[in-house]
């Protein structure tokens, strides 16, 4: 009994250095995505019809035709906007990932038991972060080598 016991906290141990890691990893992402300029694509090397004539913008300030530069001006006013869309998908994934890994570490595998809870939660955690992370979803539902049956 004292064997599987030993063993059993040397695990907890190691797997806890893990969660971690993780949560260090979370918080570099989540530093860089904060300090990181976006920048619109060049159009040098592509095929983006462009016409230099139409310079109108919609509602939101976007170009109506693609223009570097106001793609950039736009996106350095919406800076909040990435960060908030972070913070919110972070929210979603740190305490999800947290829970498989709690179980993970109390029982040493994710029991069959848990699947309908977790798989039910992944559900409205991809519906809440929306039509990305929906098909996201999707994709990986048939990918019996991402998601085993």
């Amino acid at each position: 009994p004292t064997q599987k016991s030993d063993n059993n906290f040397a695990n907890q141990i190691a797997n806890s250095g893990a969660v971690s890691a993780a949560a260090v990893a979370t918080a570099a992402v989540n530093a860089a995505v904060s300090m990181k300029s976006l920048t619109a694509p060049s159009v040098e090397k592509s095929y983006i019809s462009l016409d230099s004539s139409n310079t109108a913008i919609d509602d939101e300030g976007l170009p109506l035709v693609y223009d570097k530069d106001v793609i950039e001006t736009y996106w350095r006013k919406e800076r909040g906007a990435l960060n908030q869309r972070w913070s919110y998908f972070v929210g979603k994934a740190v305490p999800f990932l947290t829970k498989m890994v709690t179980l993970f570490i109390s029982e040493g595998e994710i029991n069959e038991r848990h699947v309908p809870g977790l798989s039910k939660q992944a559900r409205m955690d991809l519906q809440d972060l929306g039509a990305t992370f929906i098909k996201l979803g999707q994709m990986m539902s048939v990918r019996p080598d991402i998601l085993p049956q």
